[in-house]
């Protein structure tokens, strides 16, 4: 699980997220490139993704994607 995780300055393109608990998860700091990765059946509540490159993620069945942060432009 990666609840709570800051994952700084990742690289986790196509990275599967499938199911996986990212509840609180900070991507802002990380400006993240999470390009193509899956996030199906995710629980991203309160995920900060706003910094993060979301292009071509799949956030299929997510949980919680409504208390979840994007920037506007960005999806």
């Amino acid at each position: 699980a990666f609840k709570g995780a800051q994952l700084l300055r990742a690289d986790v393109r196509n990275a599967d997220f499938t199911r996986a608990d990212l509840r609180g998860a900070d991507f802002t700091s990380a400006k993240a490139d999470l390009t193509g990765a899956s996030f199906k059946e995710a629980h991203i509540a309160g995920v900060d993704f706003r910094e993060a490159a979301v292009q071509g993620v799949d956030f299929s069945g997510c949980f919680g994607k409504d208390a979840a942060l994007f920037d506007p432009t960005a999806i």
